[in-house]
């Protein structure tokens, strides 16, 4: 195949791959679901040409689209739940019979609650980074352990947020 074959090929795959969640919408199938099956069914066509194209390339141009499409889902629905935490809130507190009393009996296990997501995190966490690259030497090669500052920086806004 000629790069400019594969060129042209790639610009088609493009074009279904932008036409494949319009046909999903009426479907009752995620957006990343319909890409995947339109491309089994690309596959399985007789006739087609067998396409070998740089993993690389792949991962490139069309893993995006897919996790995009689902992290847009995920946003909304943890966008939802929390304006619905938020708006019970005063509820909430009218059962408590206000901020001071609710803060009062809740704090402490609220606090206790919060140290514990944090530490148990934590614990988790480092071994997540560095166990892996300890059991293989191919990862720790490709892909070096970051320090252990790093590690909690970015670690400690994600505990926040989350």
């Amino acid at each position: 195949m000629t790069p400019l074959e594969s060129f042209e090929l790639i610009l088609g795959l493009l074009a279904i791959a932008l036409v494949l969640p319009i046909i999903g919408r009426r479907l009752p199938l995620p957006p990343a679901a319909t890409l995947v099956v339109g491309g089994m069914v690309l596959a399985a066509v007789p006739g087609s040409t067998s396409v070998e194209l740089d993993p690389d390339l792949i991962m490139v141009l069309f893993l995006p689209p897919l996790l995009m499409a689902s992290a847009y889902i995920v946003a909304i629905f943890e966008s939802l739940v929390f304006v619905l935490i938020g708006l019970s809130l005063r509820g909430v507190l009218d059962r408590f019979g206000g901020l001071q009393p609710a803060l009062e009996a809740a704090g402490p296990v609220t606090l206790a609650v919060i140290a514990t997501v944090a530490l148990s995190r934590l614990l988790w966490v480092f071994p997540g980074v560095y166990l892996p690259r300890w059991l293989s030497p191919a990862l720790r090669r490709r892909d070096p352990a970051p320090p252990a500052s790093s590690i909690l920086v970015m670690d400690g806004p994600a505990c926040a947020a989350w």
